[in-house]
């Protein structure tokens, strides 16, 4: 985990609601290619307050987010979201708030 994968808050990503997340908490990166074009569900499910992103470019957050979830408050995340074959995203698991950590899982459903 590191803390240099950070959505700022004039992102325009959709789901972020506009401000921003992750500032400081450690996030977990996993990459995830479709092998079929369609809908997907990405959850995640946690004890802390999360945050997370779907990007096609981990060096470049602001012009590649695809979708943010980041509903304030424990529990659950989720974005639905059509996704193509054959391309890489990356999920990046974050903490809202500096500090913010704990346990979570991640799962991804048609």
């Amino acid at each position: 985990a590191s803390a240099g994968y950070d959505l700022a808050p004039t992102s325009g990503c959709d789901g972020s609601a506009n401000d921003g997340f992750g500032l400081g908490a450690a996030d977990v990166v996993y990459s995830f290619t479709p092998t079929v074009t369609q809908e997907y569900l990405i959850a995640v499910n946690a004890d802390f307050d999360t945050a997370f992103g779907i990007f096609l470019d981990c060096s470049d957050l602001q012009k590649t987010c695809v979708a943010a979830g980041n509903t304030p408050g424990y529990g659950v995340e989720k974005v639905t979201k059509q996704l193509n074959k054959g391309y890489t995203y990356f999920i990046i698991v974050d903490g809202y708030t500096a500090g913010k950590s704990g346990s979570f899982n991640l799962t991804i459903t048609t």
